[in-house]
């Protein structure tokens, strides 16, 4: 009989700590008390935020 379990090993290699942007921000429209993510590198909230529209490919 054969031994069939699995065994996993420990990830290899230097991990890198994500980028912080600072802590305490908040939305920059002047009317919005939003605090944003310190991970977040935008300056506006979701809701404030410039709209993105993508790139549409297919036929005309």
């Amino acid at each position: 009989m054969t031994d069939t379990t699995m065994r996993a090993s420990k990830p290899m290699g230097k991990f890198r700590s994500p980028n912080v942007y600072g802590v305490g921000r908040v939305c920059a429209n002047s009317h919005c008390d939003t605090k944003l993510s310190r991970y977040n590198c935008a300056t506006y909230c979701y809701t404030h935020a410039p709209k993105k529209f993508p790139r549409v490919r297919g036929k005309k």
